[in-house]
């Protein structure tokens, strides 16, 4: 292998282990730390946290309440979906008025990225031409 590529490689492991590593910060300003506490104190602290008691009232049994009629009608299905067909088919409509504004306006980052790959790829072929059409200088053949 080449000395110049283990040579980038070995100064890319540096700066990747270089930059890895985590910066100690000091304490923020007034910022309390607590240490581990066990489940017993926990608790202790925890006794006079505020409680809420029970709210209402459920009753014993409801079947004696239970609303008169079929409850397996055929229309009910149909009487359910058409009560409501106004509100969810302006929705959709809106929705997919948003849906293809922002398909036209697209993302100019997609963009980018495939420009910036073409131009490495442009420089990748370029380099591959060229280093086999120009031939090596000689005071770099006999390293």
């Amino acid at each position: 292998m080449n000395v110049r590529f283990k040579s980038a490689v070995l100064l890319g492991l540096v700066l990747a282990a270089v930059s890895a590593s985590a910066f100690q910060e000091d304490k923020p300003g007034g910022a309390r730390f607590y240490n581990e506490q066990s489940q017993e104190r926990v608790q202790q602290q925890q006794a006079f946290s505020g409680k809420m008691g029970v709210v209402g009232s459920v009753p014993e049994s409801t079947a004696d309440k239970a609303p008169s009629g079929s409850l397996n009608s055929s229309d009910a299905g149909d009487s359910f979906s058409n009560a409501d067909s106004g509100k969810a088919t302006k929705a959709m409509v809106a929705a997919t008025k948003r849906v293809d504004e922002a398909k036209s306006q697209g993302s100019p980052f997609g963009l980018v990225a495939i420009i910036f790959g073409v131009l490495i790829g442009l420089a990748l072929v370029a380099k591959t031409y060229l280093d086999k059409s120009v031939p090596v200088p000689r005071s770099l053949s006999s390293s």
